[in-house]
């Protein structure tokens, strides 16, 4: 029987830190307890590492995978960048994400945004 290995995730009953723990042929194997800021260096650098990888993450975004933020915290700099404009928008896991939009794409999100649309239908 090959080596199966499993990873999984938790909080604490005091919901202080996250637990990673190591699980091997169905058998826990050890585990860990991340503070928030380890948690936040451990996401930082995972997302670091995976842009990486020799497989992409998917180029189109999956309508299950979504899982949208409300009304989420967002904030851009008082100052201009060579390659285009910052945006800032915090997710309550992964923390703030910042992107920089070439001129154009930031026109063409701003356009959209302000677009009158359909509502959706729930």
């Amino acid at each position: 029987m090959p080596n199966s290995t499993e990873f999984k995730v938790h909080i604490d009953v005091a919901r202080l830190n996250i637990v990673l723990e190591a699980w091997q042929n169905g058998a826990a194997a050890g585990s860990i307890a991340l503070s928030p800021a380890q948690t936040d260096t451990l996401i930082r650098d995972l997302g670091k590492n995976r842009a990486l990888l020799v497989q992409p993450v998917a180029a189109e975004l999956d309508d299950n995978s979504a899982d949208p933020v409300i009304d989420p915290a967002w904030l851009t700099p008082e100052v201009r960048y060579p390659d285009g404009r910052m945006l800032s928008i915090r997710d309550p896991g992964l923390g703030w994400l910042t992107y920089i939009f070439p001129d154009n794409e930031a026109t063409d999100l701003a356009q959209w945004l302000t677009k009158d649309l359909p509502l959706q239908q729930e």
